[in-house]
């Protein structure tokens, strides 16, 4: 019965790992000591890998799974300038000096990326394409419009209003009750994109440890095939 749930060209893997397919890294076991371990072989632990390889440091980056198995070569590649909570939200946490400076960070996060993949000539797809918001109901179509007018001064994004009757010229559905587009939103090849700071971290010289797991006295151990 499972079987059927499929469709006949079902593929169980990422769409995006057609154009780069999952690295196949020696499994290395990670050396004895070293400046700096990493954790995870994602955006995150590579960019980090690539910063401090560079300045010097003996790095190993060990992860549970193969190099960038997980979130980093499936995610949608969208890259925008939100970061949840919103400003009110945030502001009731931490007062609204702290709160508008978090959220100044996805403006300054969307900025880097763009300078970082042209100055490292990361070919990854980056295009600012535009990213629409569609509303599931009318209710959340009157709170984007609301949001997309009331903004915080200084955390201003630039938006327009989509109504349902023009909706077809951002997207080729009726699903929506219409939406905002956020024309200066980008987007890339999420794989590609992390085949790009997997070679520049090995470039560098960290050394990468995939598939490496601890054993139950705690040490590192890795899992050879």
């Amino acid at each position: 019965m499972t079987e059927n749930l499929f469709a006949a060209d079902y593929k169980n893997q990422p769409y995006w790992w057609e154009a780069a397919p999952q690295p196949s890294l020696p499994p290395i076991a990670p050396p004895a000591s070293c400046d700096v371990a990493v954790v995870g072989s994602g955006y995150t632990g590579l960019c980090a890998a690539i910063e401090l390889a560079r300045g010097g440091r003996n790095v190993v980056v060990v992860d549970a799974e193969d190099a960038g198995f997980g979130c980093s070569s499936r995610n949608g590649g969208q890259v925008s300038t939100s970061i949840k909570p919103y400003f009110d939200e945030l502001a009731e946490r931490h007062g609204k000096e702290i709160a508008f400076a978090i959220r100044r960070e996805g403006f300054n996060a969307l900025a880097w990326i763009e300078d970082f993949i042209a100055r490292e000539k990361i070919d990854c797809n980056w295009e600012r394409v535009g990213r629409f918001h569609g509303a599931h109901n009318p209710a959340a179509f009157d709170k984007l419009v609301h949001d997309s007018t009331h903004q915080t001064k200084g955390l201003e994004i630039e938006a327009h209003v989509v109504p349902k009757s023009e909706q077809r010229s951002e997207i080729g559905t009726d699903r929506y009750y219409g939406g905002i587009v956020y024309p200066r939103h980008a987007s890339l090849h999420p794989a590609k994109y992390h085949a790009g700071l997997l070679a520049r971290a090995q470039a560098a010289g960290a050394i990468l440890s995939p598939a490496a797991r601890c054993s139950p006295s705690g040490a590192m151990a890795t899992a050879f095939a």
